[in-house]
């Protein structure tokens, strides 16, 4: 088939952007398209003419230099989400997906169920565990997804969280591989408790200003649930023993000593950190502080390092 009759869908070539188009072209250049390989196009009631479904890098290549003739083969597909269902799993028997092609095919998939999946509960306000909170439990769409993508339910639920609450920013990160569903679902559910904790206003040199979290106050996970409730009944009893240190206007460390005081009712002090590196100064108050597993706690120092880097 020529290479200019072969069409694309914008929902199926989104779902998976190689990196390696420039290496199959070069690979092309020697061998040829290997037509054992054929390019999948669907067919269907849901599109005017076949689409490529699974293909994408290597109908990209070719066209890139100038292959006009390669093999194809039709499928028939009832729905556009069954073409995208098979696309997913296709690619996920072919190599691991990463957390930004995964991001990409939950979104499709619950584009595709017509009111984006069944909705991640969370509401990222605090409950403290004797009011029975039912967190976490998987819907049966989202099993299902999981199975599709051979992830577990929890890690769909977290991305469709991410899907619907991050911003772009966060969502490039991802797709760039600069950042993991789960950090993101941490970030995500930490500006939502922090939201519903309500607005808390604090004086700079008389002036009112709210304050904020500072973005690199979610390199450290939110506290269990456990731990905050203790923390809430230590500072109803003693008072907030170490103030909470502020950067740029921002919660720089003791997020969730804030988090805490506005809980217990109690008011929060506050104290600015007027060093030139604010990530070391975090790092050194947080990670003996934090009660995190080895590897854990081996990934937040690695991003630390690479923070440091990109802030230079």
């Amino acid at each position: 088939m020529k290479t200019s009759d072969i069409k694309t869908r914008e929902e199926l070539e989104g779902l998976f952007q190689s990196s390696k188009i420039q290496e199959i072209a070069d690979s092309m250049r020697n061998t040829g398209f290997d037509k054992s390989f054929p390019i999948i196009l669907g067919t269907g009631p849901w599109t005017e003419f076949p689409v490529v479904v699974d293909g994408h890098s290597r109908f990209e290549a070719a066209r890139s230099i100038g292959i006009n003739d390669v093999s194809t083969a039709e499928k028939d597909f009832d729905t556009l989400g069954e073409a995208i269902a098979y696309a997913i799993h296709v690619q996920r028997d072919r190599r691991n997906l990463t957390d930004g092609e995964m991001l990409r095919a939950i979104q499709s998939l619950d584009n595709q169920r017509g009111r984006g999946g069944d909705r991640d509960t969370e509401t990222g306000r605090f409950i403290p565990r004797a009011q029975g909170c039912a967190n976490g439990e998987a819907t049966k769409s989202s099993v299902k997804t999981a199975r599709m993508l051979g992830v577990g339910a929890r890690t769909v639920e977290k991305a469709r969280t991410v899907n619907r609450d991050a911003d772009e920013q966060t969502k490039e990160a991802i797709a760039r591989g600069e950042l993991s569903i789960n950090k993101a679902y941490e970030q995500v559910r930490e500006k939502k408790q922090f939201a519903a904790l309500g607005t808390h206003q604090r004086t700079d040199d008389g002036l009112q200003t709210q304050i904020e979290l500072h973005e690199l106050a979610h390199i450290f996970p939110p506290m269990p649930d456990a731990e905050m409730e203790s923390l809430v009944e230590s500072i109803k009893t003693h008072g907030l023993v170490h103030p909470i240190t502020t950067y740029q206007g921002k919660i720089l460390d003791g997020k969730e000593r804030y988090k805490a005081c506005i809980i217990a009712g109690v008011k929060p002090r506050y104290t600015a950190y007027m060093g030139d590196d604010p990530l070391s100064f975090l790092n050194s108050q947080n990670l003996m502080r934090y009660h995190l597993p080895l590897e854990e706690k081996e990934a937040i120092l690695a991003e630390v390092e690479k923070l440091q880097v990109l802030r230079k």
